[in-house]
């Protein structure tokens, strides 16, 4: 004969743990994914009419517009080189 198997309140709560730490995670990977995804198109928007803008004003896009860059690759000051003295 099979016993059947019990499953006690420890078990139970620690399973709610585990669903709701795996839930917790892939709701937030989807919400990151979600701004990820927003702020590239605003990034490219933004390109896209700074481009429109130059040429309007007869910029030439490679020389005199500011340049555009995605959010961390830009310097700092403290990356530029210290003029020589005189």
């Amino acid at each position: 004969m099979v016993r059947p198997m019990k499953f006690t309140i420890r078990d139970l709560l620690l399973v709610t743990v585990i669903v709701a730490l795996v839930l917790g995670w892939w709701i937030d990977h989807r919400r990151q994914a979600e701004l990820r995804e927003k702020a590239e198109v605003g990034f490219q928007t933004l390109c896209s009419y700074l481009t429109e803008e130059g040429y309007k004003l007869g910029w030439d896009t490679e020389k005199d517009m500011l340049a555009v860059s995605r959010p961390g690759d830009h310097k700092t000051s403290a990356d530029a080189p210290i003029p020589p003295k005189k």
